[in-house]
């Protein structure tokens, strides 16, 4: 009886011990699937951002060696002082100009905004496409490319095109291009003519950052 009396005032404390160890097993619990969730989590968005990155990269030898029934398509770039091509606007036009003159191409589109110092980047491109000869009556023009998407999607559908640009924009440009459906597209990487520029690695992770964008937002 006495064994009895002792155990009936044990009981509620021994049942006090194991509802504390259970709940110390179900936060040990929690915090284990929380850190692995977060583990997890972190794998998956690093594996997302190398095999962006190894995308871009990927795109920078991209050249088109073919020929179309269709234009090729100039992306805008800055127009320095004295209304004179950056040296990206200059590589991609001249890049263009030369699928034209090889018959890659029939036509060159001219897509641009407004620039910081004077001439619209088409007007420039234009020049630069005059000076080399190439006939007005094949050019076109988009004054209101005043961004890559903007460029991309004031292209009608249905025609081919091959679009030009730098090799650290062409991965963007791609999934672009695929996402808003023009049908028939290739990319061309300009080469640079007077060496690459000195902020090539910022623009980089920009295009990477920016392909991210797109590949999950457009």
């Amino acid at each position: 009886m006495r064994m009895l009396k002792i155990i009936l005032k044990l009981a509620p404390f021994v049942i006090g011990l194991a509802h504390i160890s259970n709940e110390l097993e179900t936060k040990k619990k929690k915090k284990f699937s929380v850190g692995r969730s977060l583990i997890l989590l972190m794998a998956l968005s690093a594996l997302i951002l190398v095999s962006t990155m190894i995308n871009v990269r990927l795109h920078y030898n991209d050249a088109f060696t073919g020929k179309i029934d269709g234009c090729a398509v100039i992306f805008g770039a800055a127009v320095w002082k004295g209304d004179q091509p950056s040296n990206a606007l200059n590589d991609r036009t001249q890049a263009a100009i030369d699928l034209y003159q090889n018959a890659s191409v029939n036509c060159l589109v001219f897509s641009g905004g407004e620039s910081k110092y004077g001439a619209h980047e088409v007007a420039v491109m234009e020049r630069l496409a005059l000076e080399a000869g190439v006939p007005e009556s094949v050019m076109e023009y988009d004054y209101d490319g005043n961004n890559t998407l903007a460029t991309i999607l004031n292209l009608p559908k249905e025609r081919a095109y091959v679009l030009v640009s730098n090799d650290f924009h062409m991965a963007r440009i791609g999934l672009m291009a695929k996402r808003t459906g023009i049908e028939e597209f290739y990319l061309h990487a300009a080469p640079y003519e007077y060496g690459r520029y000195t902020k090539n690695l910022n623009y980089y992770w920009r295009e990477v950052a920016g392909t991210l964008v797109v590949w999950f937002g457009l």
